[in-house]
């Protein structure tokens, strides 16, 4: 379905063996495999319970077993993952000083990609190129705005598990007189 992990309480587990003492001292991490499986109707995407099991993994050591896993559970943010472009939109904030004239910002990207859960992308109203000039111009600038996200509300939306193309863009403004 396109569903993936974006949050998990735990990220490592501990796992006991048993089984021949020779095989158990060669065991390794890269040799045991830990799986999760939901284990209830997901109707809250954000906590889930997942259950978890240890096996081996490949066919190299085979005298051994895996007695238990600690946490036995996790929690879990399940989302199905999502792509979405979206417009740049100028958010330059800028004056002149008198008899100087501001032209509108040109901007190194028109769009930027947005990719994350989609229960979050889905809430993202607009994108912005932000920058505000302390002091009036007297003379064209380049120089790099940093991309913020918005929701239908005007508050920004800010999620760690968003991924941008770019996170900034490059901005030409000219000042003209």
């Amino acid at each position: 379905e396109g569903l993936k992990v974006y949050n998990l309480s735990k990220n490592s587990v501990s796992v006991s063996i048993s089984g021949n003492s020779l095989a158990i001292r060669q065991v390794k991490a890269e040799n045991l495999e830990v799986v999760a499986t939901v284990t209830e109707n997901m109707k809250d995407r954000k906590n889930n319970t997942l259950t978890l099991s240890a096996r081996k993994k490949g066919e190299l050591l085979t005298d051994f077993s895996v007695t238990s896993i600690d946490p036995g559970t996790v929690t879990a943010e399940i989302d199905v993952a999502k792509e979405a472009a979206f417009p740049i939109e100028n958010g330059i904030v800028a004056n002149a000083e008198n008899g100087y004239f501001v032209k509108q910002p040109q901007l190194s990207a028109e769009t930027v990609t947005v990719s994350g859960p989609e229960s979050v992308v889905a809430r993202i109203d607009k994108v912005v190129a932000e920058y505000t000039f302390p002091e009036a111009l007297n003379e064209s600038k380049d120089f790099v705005a940093d991309l913020v996200l918005y929701d239908e509300n005007g508050e920004k939306l800010e999620n760690d598990y968003l991924t941008l193309s770019t996170d900034t863009v490059e901005v030409r403004l000219v000042v003209l007189w």
